[in-house]
């Protein structure tokens, strides 16, 4: 099966999932948020060093009343602020996604986020290095009053777009984790994600690569519609896979909401 009818198929089910109705108490309506990161450095959430220098990371995410949600992310190496194709550290993805909860009534409501990632590494050309990554997520929110836990589960298949250049790069990745949120005071919040990747060579790296990501994030909610984040993130390799390093990050960043 072709990287395009997979993706033919993921976009397929989504547009069918779209469709239904989403049970809730409230009419749903769209929601847009923005956020824009100043980060020491691009690490990836498989481990990998994009670049050691510093970057801004900007996401626009547009959601439908229904579920159906438009992601588009571009990381921008701040070493050459007028070039954005220089390619280490800047990229371009887009995504097209399905989130919903299903079987509401807890404790055993879930949270499903199914969809497919186009990433363009934009400077080595058009298709060379691109991926296309179907993905899925299961979840489950703990609310325990000022504390919210929220365990997950996540799965990727990586596939060359057309034109790559850089040889099989199909694989699977496998991701579980727990999110913390610990609300603070009306202002104030903060986060801790714990989380365990392994993936089976993917990407053309060495089978086996694991690795732990530790993000700690304290937000100040500024009004109902602005925030500002400030992050710490720790990530070490668990094996001699010589594509993933253990990393230290810094960043600070905005978000919107509205």
């Amino acid at each position: 099966m072709s990287q395009f009818k997979l993706a033919f198929i993921v976009f397929s089910a989504l547009t069918l999932l779209a469709t239904l109705k989403v049970a809730a108490d409230d009419a749903p309506s769209w929601s847009y948020l923005i956020t824009s990161n100043f980060r020491s450095e691009y690490v990836d959430e498989y481990g990998i060093v994009n670049t050691i220098h510093p970057v801004v990371q900007t996401e626009i995410t547009i959601t439908t009343p229904c579920g159906l949600y438009f992601d588009l992310w571009h990381s921008h190496n701040l070493t050459r602020p007028g070039d954005f194709n220089y390619n280490l550290g800047d990229e371009v993805d887009g995504s097209i996604g399905y989130s919903a909860s299903l079987w509401k009534e807890k404790p055993y409501s879930l949270d499903i986020d199914l969809g497919v990632t186009y990433e363009d590494y934009v400077g080595l050309g058009s298709g060379k290095g691109d991926i296309i990554l179907p993905y899925l997520e299961l979840s489950h929110e703990f609310d325990l009053g000022k504390l919210t836990l929220a365990p997950y589960v996540r799965v990727e298949y990586a596939l060359p777009a057309t034109g790559n250049s850089n040889g099989d790069l199909s694989g699977s990745f496998a991701f579980v984790g727990v999110k913390a949120d610990v609300e603070l005071s009306s202002k104030w919040s903060f986060e801790e994600k714990l989380q365990l990747e392994a993936d089976d060579g993917a990407f053309g790296y060495k089978p086996g690569g694991t690795l732990v990501d530790l993000t700690s994030t304290l937000t100040y909610k500024v009004d109902d519609h602005v925030s500002v984040d400030v992050e710490a993130r720790l990530t070490r390799s668990l094996n001699d896979s010589i594509e993933k390093s253990s990393a230290a990050i810094v960043g600070v960043g905005v978000t919107c909401s509205f």
